[in-house]
């Protein structure tokens, strides 16, 4: 089952408790129902939503217990294990990063530990041009230099013109 149809089968048994064969919501989901209702309050996207409840329960699964449980050091310990061995990308890691601080923070408001979270690198990409096209009749008229075409190419807005 996917983040989001688990979180909908979670709001529903949360607001259906006495159905009779619905499983009754244990700790770690009233935590999640919890900062679900404060990433709401606060605004943000759905996508968001899920990735941050999903950060939670990823953390609390790999200690088996709630996240309001887990000590600085295995929260840093955990960080390490999902850059060194999981091979977490930077993206993955940041947006954990800030799922797991939206908890400390906004939903149990408990100080966030004081850990300097490494982040994977960043990796030094070029810009993937659109329109080839464009850009190569602008770097012939500029007699083949790259930066000031690169420059100038980008003031014009060519980029964005399809």
């Amino acid at each position: 089952m996917n983040e989001p149809q688990r979180l909908k089968q979670l709001q529903h048994r949360s607001t259906n408790p006495t159905i009779e064969g619905v499983p009754q919501i244990d700790a770690l989901e009233q935590m999640q129902l919890r900062m679900l209702g404060d990433m709401q309050l606060q605004g943000l996207a759905e996508r968001t939503q899920e990735s941050y409840v999903r950060a939670i329960r990823k953390l609390a699964e790999h200690y088996g217990k709630g996240p309001d449980q887990i000590s600085d050091e295995e929260l840093r310990e955990y960080f390490l294990y999902r850059m060194n061995v999981q091979k977490w990308s930077r993206v993955t890691s940041t947006i954990a990063i800030c799922g797991i601080k939206f908890f400390y923070d906004q939903t149990i408001k408990e100080r966030w530990p004081e850990i300097r979270f490494v982040r994977a690198r960043h990796d030094k990409k070029i810009p993937v041009m659109s329109d080839t096209g464009i850009f190569g009749t602008h770097l012939a008229q500029n007699d083949g230099r790259l930066y000031a075409s690169y420059r100038d190419f980008r003031a014009t807005g060519a980029e964005n013109h399809r």
